[in-house]
């Protein structure tokens, strides 16, 4: 019998844009990253990029939950970017606005 044991959970985590992942992931100052093709392994979290699931260690759900916000907010920075709309941060507040020309 192991004198410890590790236990880990399993959740759906839809990454569609790798840049977009990878932008949310240097927002988070997260320095400890191995990427391959289609998997990510950070501290604490594997994401299978394929399969659109999150493997997460016991005690790091927090940080995953940290990676969704990130991600979703550089999801709408990548889209506002696209039609040149402006970003705006306060807090933990985002503000889009459409730039008038």
């Amino acid at each position: 019998m192991p004198c410890y044991e590790v236990r880990t959970i399993s959740v759906e985590f839809r990454a569609e844009n790798r840049d977009v992942l990878d932008a949310a992931i240097k927002q988070l100052g997260w320095g400890a990253i191995r990427a391959f093709a289609d998997r990510v392994t950070l501290p604490g979290i594997s994401l299978d990029l394929e399969a659109g699931r999150a493997e997460v260690q016991e005690g790091f759900q927090g940080r995953l939950n940290e990676l969704k916000r990130a991600y979703a907010t550089e999801a709408v920075r990548a889209a506002a970017k696209k039609v040149r709309w402006s970003c705006k941060q306060q807090g933990q507040k985002l503000t889009v606005n459409k730039i008038a020309w």
